[in-house]
């Protein structure tokens, strides 16, 4: 049986993980915004900026 120090001490590094995830799925969808608003951006003024 694991003492309550060991199982504090899982149950931080199980947060801190999720957390990091959460925080990556985040970044990866603001950046994939980032990049399609660019991409119309540039889309738009290839089209009406000539």
């Amino acid at each position: 049986m694991p003492s309550t120090h060991e199982l504090l001490i899982l149950l931080i590094v199980i947060i801190a993980i999720w957390i990091v995830l959460k925080m990556a799925k985040l970044a990866i969808r603001l950046i994939l915004f980032v990049i399609t608003i660019a991409v119309v951006v540039g889309v738009l003024w290839i089209l009406f900026g000539r």
